[in-house]
């Protein structure tokens, strides 16, 4: 910065810069030209002066915005000679709260939350029932940091009274901030419906203020929760949207978000070629950005192809590369969680059950230490998968039961279709374990409950691949019921009871559709 020399303190604040070249300053900044936005700052600081009037603006402001600039470049450095610079001068960040608000967004980014906690819970206090810009900005961090800290509830509650601030205040560009940030912790919290609501309402305002990156990263934010909930129509035309406005502005970051989000949904819908296409463009734009966790996730994901292709060995060499780059950005976090999970699947195929557990056991702590139901659905279900493929059903079952539980509450149609299948196998399994069970008619009326059950969700999210297989399950019960109940007709025949039984009236439905026999 370039400020008169000889004026300290309260001097400085006084002073006054042009108010058109910080305006554009601040237009830079929204659109995420950072470098763009420090130069023309660079004009502002030169041209400080004590005027007054319309044309100017607070130095405070200028000030304020050079330090946001390079906390979103994350370049530290300047940052710490920013921060020298204005206290050698004599500002105190703590009695200029509008550089206190930059200080507590750099500590969070840092880790440091206690902190960032205990100053901004001051600053709301001592400012009371107050409206103003800065008290919504400071329960924004207190929020914002309050869910680095996996504090959802009260993280939600800071956002919305920001938002509902924001919102009285006419601040387009907050409210839109805190909308977006709320759409993501209600997704972290697996609240799918709710996240969709808020990332609605931030996309209106990023609309309107006309930020372009702004709307492609809601965008992308939209699809991934419209993915996770198995809507995958709605998935393709976020991503697809997102994915397009990087395209024309230029802006491969937003590119390789999208390429990645865009590439997993064409996995999940079986296209593997369009899958590896987009992941495989993602990689490379990871690796060209320097951005380690977009390249984890492309090289988890196509390690996602592979064993949905039935090359577990093959999957295994992606997600071991994944979490070497997972463990340095994040050696807790939710790529290591997803990848010990998948590196539990791609055992379990191989037929190491001992090192199958050893990977879901870490993953499933870490889900819980995360609060990720989702991930904690999944991983239980695959646990199942591992008890009925070695006949180990009591244990296998419950673990299904659980998994089919937090998938229903959550939404996530697509996970818990296969959950269903899975514990309809296992039913199956258990009538083929014993020769002459009990009652083997009620075990089969649980398994083609579940079975239709999950062909309903999978003919809802429209994937051939799973339809077929489920289709193939109900085909399966049939017969075997058919087979009891002969089995049983001819009992009663021998017994010389069968004039005792029979179907009643209302049982029968007589039709010659194939849809209709899938309805019944």
């Amino acid at each position: 910065m370039i400020l008169p020399r000889g004026m300290t303190g309260p001097d400085l604040l006084a002073l006054r810069v042009p108010a058109e070249p910080l305006a554009r300053a601040r237009r830079c900044f929204a659109e995420e030209d950072y470098a763009g936005s420090l130069e023309i700052l660079g004009e502002v600081f030169t041209a400080v002066s004590p005027g007054t009037g319309r044309e100017t603006a607070p130095l405070l402001e200028a000030l304020a915005l050079h330090g946001w600039n390079l906390l979103q470049l994350r370049d530290f450095e300047a940052l710490t000679a920013w921060r020298d610079e204005l206290t050698v001068r004599g500002l105190n960040l703590a009695s200029a709260p509008e550089l206190e608000l930059v200080e507590l967004w750099w500590r969070c980014l840092n880790g440091d939350y206690e902190s960032v906690i205990d100053a901004s819970s001051t600053y709301i206090e001592q400012a009371g029932p107050t409206l103003s810009p800065l008290v919504a900005g400071y329960l924004f961090i207190r929020g914002f940091t309050r869910r680095q800290q996996g504090n959802y509830e009260l993280a939600i509650e800071d956002c919305e009274i920001a938002y509902s601030f924001s919102q009285f205040l006419s601040d387009p560009d907050q409210s839109a901030r805190s909308a977006n940030v709320l759409g993501m912790i209600n997704y972290l919290v697996a609240e799918f419906p709710e996240s969709l609501k808020w990332y609605a309402r931030a996309q209106k305002f990023f609309t309107e203020l006309g930020l372009l990156q702004k709307q492609s990263m809601v965008h992308l934010n939209t699809g991934i929760a419209h993915y996770k909930i198995g809507d995958y129509p709605a998935a393709f035309a976020s991503l697809l949207a997102s994915h397009e406005i990087g395209v024309q502005g230029g802006w491969m970051h937003r590119q390789c978000f999208s390429n990645i989000a865009l590439g997993n949904v064409y996995r999940l819908t079986h296209d593997f070629q369009q899958a590896r296409q987009h992941l495989h463009t993602a990689y490379n734009q990871a690796q060209e950005l320097g951005f380690p966790r977009e390249e984890a996730l492309a090289l988890e994901f196509l390690g996602d192809v592979y064993r949905d292709e039935d090359q577990p060995a093959q999957a295994r060499r992606f997600y071991n590369r994944a979490l070497a780059i997972g463990r340095k950005i994040a050696p807790e976090g939710d790529i290591v969680m997803e990848v010990h999970r998948r590196l539990g699947e791609c055992l379990s195929r191989e037929g190491n059950v001992v090192g199958a557990r050893v990977e879901l056991e870490k993953a499933l702590q870490l889900a819980r230490t995360q609060g990720d139901r989702f991930e904690e659905g999944v991983i239980l279900r695959v646990i199942g998968e591992i008890g009925l493929a070695g006949g180990d059903l009591g244990p296998a079952r419950t673990a299904c039961e659980r998994s089919i539980g937090l998938l229903r509450r959550i939404g996530a149609r697509h996970e818990l279709a296969i959950s269903l299948l899975r514990a309809a196998e296992l039913a199956l399994a258990e009538l083929e374990r014993d020769a002459q069970p009990d009652q083997p008619l009620a075990l089969l009326g649980q398994a083609w409950d579940l079975a239709t059950q999950a062909l309903d969700l999978f003919l809802q999210i429209d994937v051939d691949h799973w339809t077929l297989q489920t289709r193939g399950a109900l085909k399966r019960i049939s017969q075997q019921r058919e087979a009891h109940e002969q089995a049983a007709r001819q009992a009663l025949t021998a017994s010389g009871e069968a004039g005792k039984v029979g179907y009643r009236a209302k049982d029968v439905i007589i039709h010659t559709s194939s849809r209709m026999r899938e309805l019944l």
